[in-house]
């Protein structure tokens, strides 16, 4: 179970859908995103997404279906508007996080219906 007060924590996770690439620029800058949704052997859902170095670090790595262990990402309050899993919180990544192939051993679900 994630909560925001805690910034210690690895997902175990089957990437379920996988957006494009989508580039933004504005007075503040601009970058790059990408988001991902992630189902966990509980059958929650969360969305997580990727911002500039790490869409260059981690976009060709993800592939959807797979199994991979997640960790160092920020949570936050989820923002409904851009989010349609169940989870109250959403992921962001940046290039320091920590993501690996992990065994499809069958316990997660292929996908949330």
């Amino acid at each position: 179970q994630l909560n925001i007060y805690q910034n210690r924590w690895t997902v175990r996770a089957r990437v379920t859908s996988k957006s494009d690439v989508r580039t933004w620029s504005n007075a503040k800058g601009e970058g790059s995103l990408f988001s991902v949704e992630l189902l966990d052997h509980s059958g929650q859902d969360i969305k997580a997404t990727f911002f500039r170095e790490a869409v260059e670090k981690f976009f060709s790595m993800l592939e959807q279906e797979k199994v991979y262990t997640f960790s160092g990402g920020r949570l936050k309050v989820a923002n409904m508007q851009y989010n349609n899993c169940k989870s109250q919180y959403e992921i962001t990544f940046d290039q320091n996080a920590e993501i690996h192939l992990d065994a499809d051993r069958g316990d997660i679900q292929q996908q949330l219906y």
